[in-house]
């Protein structure tokens, strides 16, 4: 859980070296996982922000007044140069520092990158990662499972029992831009705002 709010912002050019330095001890722990002749390419790639400057947008993530974690996030992911397809937003070098893991920064900095990627209308979001980064990988994996159920629960617990299309579009909307809101407690609301709508729809009917 996260235990402080958050804030993300876009980096400005005079920070690239802190956000850099940042990277640097975050990956640090997979120097005794890869050889010298592949960890050392990588972090010089994985650092790399200058050559990325116009071409994506690199956030920095707060907390409590100190720089914890960064993203990579190219509106445009063809301009990677990893062949994804036109269209497709992406995001690369997500890292949080040693001291702030476990709290959900990275959670939060992926949450960022969808939440871009919707309002853009981009394709598809893509990311490359390695399979020694479990972490991220575990991050993942938590978000597609957490979408996953939300997409079952608007189902079972909307979809079914509202007939009128607005309301619920307007109500799933509000839910993909807050994963933090707990679904469960909008249900009251959705079933109240239900049984006004029959009410109204029908007022000779006998009272339940």
């Amino acid at each position: 859980m996260i235990d402080t709010e958050p804030m993300i912002r876009l980096a400005g050019r005079q920070e690239l070296d802190a956000a850099a330095a940042l990277v640097t001890d975050a990956f640090a722990q997979y120097r005794k996982t890869l050889p010298a002749h592949i960890f050392d390419p990588y972090l010089r790639d994985s650092c790399d922000f200058t050559s990325r400057w116009g071409r994506a947008d690199i956030a920095l993530l707060e907390a409590q007044g100190r720089l914890v974690g960064t993203v990579t996030y190219y509106a445009e992911a063809a301009l990677e140069g990893m062949g994804w397809s036109a269209g497709s937003a992406g995001l690369r070098t997500l890292a949080v520092a040693p001291s702030a893991q476990g709290r959900g920064y990275g959670r939060a900095l992926c949450m960022w990158c969808i939440r871009r990627a919707r309002q853009e209308q981009a394709y598809a979001l893509v990311l490359h990662t390695a399979e020694f980064m479990t972490a991220a990988l575990a991050a993942i994996d938590l978000i597609k499972k957490e979408a996953s159920q939300l997409k079952q629960l608007i189902n079972d617990r909307i979809l079914t029992h509202i007939d009128t299309n607005i309301l619920a579009k307007h109500w799933t909307a509000n839910v993909a831009d807050n994963y933090q809101n707990k679904v469960y407690e909008k249900v009251p609301m959705i079933i109240q705002l239900f049984q006004e709508r029959q009410k109204a729809m029908n007022p000779d009917a006998p009272k339940s």
